[in-house]
């Protein structure tokens, strides 16, 4: 999928790996974790993330009354409606990104995987945040 389609959306994973250590007395410790591509790898500063699933039920990140938070913690479908955002593209760059996430469902559904989302990074364009700053603040 990754060679037939390189725009894909899906996450690339590089590796999954185990480490084996002696713990305290004398068991063997293992620690598992996973290299994958950073989807924000760009040297603009994202100043929000949403981890969109097209769901609403539990898909709130920000509690009642809470306007700030921090930049790295993705918010949710929820939030994303609450603060009113709307993208907008290109008519070439949207047929693009819809075409690729029909192409990757397809996949998901080929492998009976039921979970997909879409995590968006969002940079001020508009240049009067400070750089680090918060959209939310």
């Amino acid at each position: 999928h990754m060679v037939k389609y390189p725009q894909t959306l899906v996450t690339r994973f590089f590796g999954l790996h185990k480490i084996k250590y002696d713990g305290e007395g004398g068991s063997t410790r293992r620690i598992y974790f996973v290299i994958m591509a950073n989807v924000f790898n760009t040297t603009k500063h994202i100043n929000v993330r949403y981890d969109l699933k097209g769901s609403k039920y539990g898909r709130r990140t920000r509690r009642k009354g809470q306007d700030k938070i921090d930049s790295s913690v993705a918010l949710k479908d929820l939030d994303f409606d609450n603060d009113k955002i709307k993208i907008e593209c290109d008519p070439d760059v949207k047929e693009a990104l819809t075409k690729q996430i029909s192409i990757d469902t397809q996949l998901f559904q080929l492998l009976e995987i039921n979970d997909y989302s879409l995590l968006l990074g969002i940079h001020d364009l508009e240049g009067g945040a400070e750089e680090g700053k918060n959209l939310l603040e």
